[in-house]
């Protein structure tokens, strides 16, 4: 029976201590945590328990404490993968399997190259550069250069899509330049100089650009800039003349020519732009620009003749008498004949010496040369002007009747009219008088304006016993004219018809 007794108690004591040692174990586990381990195909991704970053596969996680949590593995390029776990003494080792994301790229290139490019804020290499593997997303791009301002956007990115960006980056200096110009448009020197830095870079187009502006600015605030127009008049003559060493002269001269030809079309009134693009033109043999240059000026000058003189070439303008002029001029149209602007400059020669028949040779040589149809009609209305100072009515008026003929703008083919009439009055021939006054009436467009000329029209029917005539012209005018004392006039012809 002691025996019985003692073998129960010692199988007891055995359980005891067996029973022992797993609640002691317990303990340890409970205060230690358990250990993970989380494997990724393919490795290197991104592991988080609860929200807590813990690090890249393949990756073992001591002491996570027992009991439910969410574990999410990421991976660019790839799908995230989150899961519930249990930790326990059965969950050593987890192995996920990730699905790659069919991305896109981003194809990114800067003016300058160079440029360091952050896809949200990572930096991904230098420009030119292709980043391949984005996964469908909108990210913010910025690229960065030393002495660039830096350039800041976004873009988005669809699956199997290239996104493609050009940059031009704007330079500090070009920046604080335009910002100079910005607090104040009116500041020449900062266009200036800012013409110069374009220059140095190759950039011929903006130098072009920045030049015209500092040429309109200056035609159209004389006032404001006076002070600093022979510092860009002198800038402009060592880029023409190739005092600076570009890296294409060739190419300084075609500019400056360009921004003094452009800068006429935008204030075409104002007279040195045209002398000064007229004498570049000539000095790089540029013989269709100096035409039209020359014809752009007749028409928005024509009563200008001293920029058409002013732009002969230096060699001409040197000598010491017109005549000298003269003859050399004569002496080059004898070999160019086609030459337009030599024949230009030798009439208005001829015309300060007096010379007015060997000047109308000139224009009835010119007339034919002339490209633009405003120019001819301009030419034969000079010719007639001519031919007045003459006192040679007819031709004069002939010469009229052929500018109206040419010209296409209805309100100045009228004046042409109105003018040959007067002409052909003054010439004696009556007849032709009268048809170029009703075309005169037919063309001009003011209503009261061809009133008065209805007028004038009227009397010379009477004069030449047209009364009919006369009277269904007057009756015209009271029925069109608002004007009281056109109306008054009209009715007194019409009672003394």
């Amino acid at each position: 029976m002691k025996r019985h007794h003692i073998e129960y108690g010692l199988w007891t004591l055995a359980v005891l201590l067996i029973l022992g040692l797993f609640a002691w174990g317990a303990l340890v586990v409970t205060a230690n945590g358990l250990p993970i381990s989380v494997e990724t195909t393919p490795p290197q991704a991104s592991v988080w328990i609860d929200g807590h970053y813990l690090g890249t596969t393949p990756l073992t996680l001591e002491d996570v404490p027992p009991g439910e949590h969410v574990l999410r593995v990421t991976r660019h390029g790839h799908a995230p993968m989150v899961r519930r776990v249990r930790a326990s003494a059965e969950t050593p080792r987890l192995h996920f399997d990730l699905r790659k994301l069919p991305g896109g790229s981003l194809d990114v290139r800067s003016d300058p190259p160079g440029a360091e490019v952050f896809i949200d804020g990572e930096s991904r290499g230098r420009t030119p550069v292709v980043v391949r593997e984005l996964r469908p997303n909108t990210y913010a791009l910025r690229l960065t250069l030393v002495n660039y301002l830096n350039w800041t956007g976004s873009f988005s990115i669809a699956p199997g899509q290239t996104v493609q960006r050009s940059v031009p980056l704007r330079s500090r200096t070009e920046a604080g330049y335009l910002g100079a110009i910005l607090e104040n448009p009116k500041n020449i020197e900062a266009r200036t100089d800012l013409t110069h830095y374009y220059i140095l870079r190759d950039e011929w187009t903006k130098a072009e650009d920045a030049l015209t502006e500092a040429l309109v600015v200056l035609a159209r605030h004389p006032g404001d800039t006076s002070h600093y127009a022979t510092r860009l008049y002198q800038e402009v003559e060592k880029i023409f003349r190739m005092m600076f060493k570009y890296s294409d002269s060739d190419r300084g001269r075609t500019a400056v020519l360009n921004s003094f030809v452009r800068a006429t079309r935008i204030v075409p009134k104002y007279e040195l732009f045209y002398r000064i693009a007229l004498h570049y033109a000539i000095d790089s043999n540029a013989t269709a620009r100096v035409r039209d240059v020359a014809e752009a000026g007749i028409l928005k000058l024509p009563s200008s003749r001293y920029w058409l003189t002013s732009g002969l070439p230096r060699r001409i303008s040197a000598r010491r008498t017109a005549d000298e002029e003269v003859t050399f001029l004569e002496r080059r149209i004898a070999k160019r004949p086609g030459d337009f602007v030599c024949r230009l400059q030798l009439s208005a020669r001829l015309r300060q010496r007096g010379r007015t028949a060997e000047a109308l040779k000139q224009y009835d040589a010119m007339v034919p040369l002339a490209k633009s149809v405003r120019v001819k009609a301009q030419l034969l209305a000079d010719m007639g002007k001519l031919w007045e100072r003459r006192r040679d009515h007819a031709k004069a008026a002939d010469a009229y009747l052929r500018a109206a003929k040419v010209e296409t703008e209805k309100s100045l083919k009228a004046s042409l009219h109105r003018t040959a009439a007067r002409a052909l009055g003054k010439a004696g021939r009556s007849t032709e008088e009268l048809a170029a006054w009703e075309q005169a009436v037919t063309n001009q467009t003011d209503v009261e304006v061809a009133c008065e000329w209805r007028l004038e029209w009227a009397k010379l029917c009477i004069r030449s016993k047209q009364k009919t005539r006369a009277r269904t012209i007057l009756n015209q005018v009271l029925g069109q004219s608002k004007n009281e004392t056109t109306r008054s006039r009209a009715a007194t012809l019409l009672n003394k018809t």
